[in-house]
């Protein structure tokens, strides 16, 4: 670990770091004209009165599954203290997407609690159990699998850790696209704690508490945290009256750490989150406000005769609850030696009712100045979703230095089961009461995945160190599917798992593979590091699960990526300038795409996934982060993607050549996957050519021990796809999103007041596209009081 400087600033330095602020700026300036909150990876600042002195703060970071400095970690690693989440109003993991080089997405279609995460252009809109994200999300250091509950509120975080490129070696289910790694806090070793209340837009209340009780001083420690939200909906349903898009969320949490000896540690934790909150179809009101048109209602289900008896009562909207359970004990072996056992239960149940036409006829919509004028009703498509998930985890981990402390080694063993149970039914019911059934089934998924994992850092020299690193995954899933009763007539016959066995396709995948990693690291100086590195990271397979007929219900193949990087991290001007770059090439082939086609038989929009083509990007990325003076604090990050796509699947080659030859009929298959309408090849979708964000902290000293702390964050996004198809609508335009905050408190800390607004100047933008425009969410105010014991 290198020292923290403590020299004053040279006269020449100090000209020279606001010089190359400026330059910063001016550049910031320039990209930008219509901001998303994007805040640094090393806002890790000395806030304290010794800020000029220090410089920026050294932050530890467990990338590489053990305890270093984040600027000698050869990784493209962004590190948020849990101070720098509450600075840049990052509540849901979804407000990370604004703080992260080349990071990008949304919520799902619909689905408040679900986010499609996008790095460096791979992630996926899917969120059904049949399809496994590429881009993880871990806490501490467990694995969640699913989708559906990874838009979680924030409460006790200490900090979050986003991995950019696959993470094929050191992690639980290999990734190609990237982790989020989220630590929360452990128990301290004294009393105290804090409350907290806020009251904002849409009648928003908030609460969070958080407090420190040891039970046995320096023996058994716990900690006991709660939040709760609750805001009344910011879109109105113009047709049953109903206020929608609310969120109530409320999570529970206590943790415990038992230190048996100076060589044991045993850290348990257990959290309880339940979580209401929709993203359901809407459009700018006449008013200014956002509206919908769904006779769907909030508060109640179909009923009987629609669907299956267990999806009848469910109503419009989006409910998950979650248990989790995370134990991890600790062992020093010797001086050279540590033991982790690590262990993750995960139960998660989730009920939701979405409209995917909204209840009206999209076909000619007509727009006055973007607002959507004379709304002519038609047939509503509830898609109606309840699923049951239990996963488990088992990981030792080893952690060690051999051969005189000339090799740093980890490795150990991960095992992980998960069972899932999706029911769901797609209807489509007429303005007159008229229904008809796409899908009502029963969907059973099980994954056992066993690994083996190592990898060991040797050091050459003093400066130079070679990395190599291997895994070992072999994964077995199957499937089963089992229709519903249903009384309504089905546009196509249902289906079972007999059937799609008849039609040749497995219910039974399973996946054996080998993903290297390895890097070369030259230690310059004390403030300088040079790296390059290649890693393979894999995904396994799955299935199209939502198709309406069995041959449509294809299995599609495990995705493997090469990424290559090369990047360098520094301190400069006595530890007060931090400079982090990296430039990537990620070559991904089976690339796996989720996108809307179209039924031939029906020319209805179904949901299907497969192996498209090779996905190719490459690219920039850079974190910068200055302390000109000890209370002002100045960053900026950015990332450059070019993407494209190659070696198209057979399924693709035969879609484009259908699509050219029937360009412009009524069973066309242009317009769907990645073949666009016109009959070529789409641009891979949210890769932005480039994201930017400048932004800042300031702490002004008060006369009376007072302290006035203005922040602001600016984003730019230039114009990218949201569906595979380039579908018009689908456009995200260049964009800008300010986020801005002022917090006045004692300067012992105990209390604070502070005031908020997120997307400030409510923009608005396509976030998703699925059939219709999701827009991404309005702009919001907040006033929050704060008090620590």
């Amino acid at each position: 670990m290198k020292q923290v400087k403590r020299t004053t600033l040279a006269t020449a330095g100090r000209a020279a770091l606001y010089a190359s602020i400026t330059v910063l700026s001016t550049a910031g300036a320039v990209q930008a004209d219509d901001g998303t909150n994007t805040a640094p990876m090393t806002q890790q600042l000395a806030q304290s009165q010794q800020g000029a002195e220090t410089g920026l703060e050294e932050i530890t970071v467990t990338a590489q599954r053990r305890s270093e400095n984040l600027q000698s970690v050869p990784i493209a690693v962004t590190a948020i203290t849990g101070a720098d989440l509450a600075n840049r109003q990052v509540t849901r993991t979804v407000d990370l997407l604004q703080y992260i080089p080349n990071m990008q997405g949304n919520n799902n279609s619909g689905l408040g609690t679900a986010n499609a995460y996008y790095l460096r252009g791979i992630g996926t809109s899917e969120s059904l159990p049949t399809f496994d994200p590429p881009v993880g999300t871990y806490i501490d250091e467990f694995y969640n699998a699913r989708q559906n509950q990874n838009n979680f509120g924030f409460f006790d975080v200490d900090r979050i850790e986003v991995l950019r490129g696959p993470q094929g070696t050191l992690y639980g289910r290999n990734t190609t696209g990237g982790s989020i790694n989220i630590y929360m806090k452990k128990p301290a070793d004294t009393y105290g704690g804090y409350a907290e209340i806020g009251y904002g837009k849409y009648d928003e209340v908030m609460g969070r508490t958080s407090v420190d009780v040891p039970i046995v001083a320096d023996k058994l420690l716990t900690k006991w945290s709660a939040f709760y939200v609750h805001d009344d909906g910011y879109v109105h349903d113009v047709t049953t009256g109903e206020n929608l898009n609310y969120q109530h969320d409320y999570g529970l949490r206590g943790a415990l750490e038992a230190r048996f000896s100076d060589t044991a540690t045993w850290d348990f934790s257990a959290d309880y989150v339940n979580e209401n909150y929709a993203n359901l179809i809407n459009f700018p009101g006449q008013n200014g406000g956002r509206v919908d048109y769904t006779p769907l209602s909030s508060k109640h289900g179909l009923g009987l005769g629609l669907v299956d008896p267990k999806l009848a009562n469910i109503p419009l909207g989006n409910d998950s609850r979650q248990l989790e359970l995370i134990s991890n004990l600790s062992i020093e072996l010797n001086t050279d030696t540590s033991l982790n056992v690590i262990t993750g239960y995960h139960h998660y149940h989730q009920d939701f009712m979405i409209d995917t036409s909204d209840g009206i006829n999209s076909a000619a919509p007509n727009v006055v100045n973007g607002i959507l004028m004379n709304v002519v009703p038609a047939a509503s498509s509830p898609l109606v979703t309840d699923t049951v998930s239990d996963e488990l985890t088992q990981e030792i981990k080893f952690n060690g230095k051999a051969a005189g402390n000339l090799i740093d080694y980890v490795g150990g063993f991960y095992f992980f089961f998960e069972k899932s149970e999706s029911d769901f039914a797609t209807d489509t019911i007429t303005p007159a009461g008229v229904a008809t059934v796409q899908a009502d089934r029963n969907v059973n998924n099980r994954t056992d995945a066993y690994a083996g994992y190592a990898q060991a850092d040797f050091h050459v020299t003093d400066k130079f160190k070679a990395t190599a690193g291997i895994r070992y995954t072999a994964e077995f899933k199957s499937i089963d599917f089992i229709p519903n009763p249903n009384p309504l007539p089905y546009l196509s016959p249902p289906f079972s798992t007999i059937n799609i066995l008849q039609d040749g396709v497995p219910d039974t995948q399973q996946a054996k593979i080998w993903t290297p990693r390895f890097v070369l690291n030259y230690q310059w100086n004390d403030d300088l590091l040079f790296y390059t590195s290649a890693t393979k990271g894999f995904k396994s397979g799955g299935w199209n699960a939502r198709s309406v007929a069995p041959q449509q219900t294809t299995a599609f193949g495990p995705e493997v990526d090469w990424t290559y990087e090369a990047g360098v991290k520094s301190d400069w001007l006595d530890n007060h300038l931090r400079v982090n770059l990296n430039g990537f090439y990620s070559h991904d082939a089976n690339f796996q795409g989720a996108s809307v086609v179209v039924d031939p038989v029906t020319n209805l929009g179904v949901f299907l996934t497969q192996n498209f083509a090779t996905f190719k990007d490459y690219g920039v990325e850079g974190e910068v982060t200055a302390l000109l003076t000890k209370d002002l604090n100045v960053y900026w990050l950015f990332g450059t993607q070019h993407s494209s796509y190659g070696d198209l699947s057979s399924a693709t080659v035969a879609q484009l050549a259908l699509c050219q030859a029937t360009l412009g009929t009524t069973h066309s298959q242009c317009g769907v996957g990645i073949v666009t309408a016109s009959g070529g090849i789409g641009v891979p979708i949210r890769t932005p050519p480039l994201t930017s964000t400048l932004g800042f902290t300031y702490n002004i000293p008060l006369a009376g021990s007072l302290e006035l702390s203005p922040n602001a964050a600016w984003a730019y996004m230039k114009a990218n796809w949201v569906a595979s198809a380039n579908l018009p609508g689908s456009l995200q335009p260049t964009h800008n999103i300010l986020n801005a905050g002022l917090t006045l408190r004692d300067t012992a800390r105990h209390w604070s007041l502070a005031a908020e607004c997120t997307n400030c100047a409510n923009i608005r933008y396509v976030a998703t596209f699925a059939s219709l425009q999701y827009l991404s969410e309005p702009g919001r105010w907040m006033v929050r009081a704060r008090y620590d014991f």
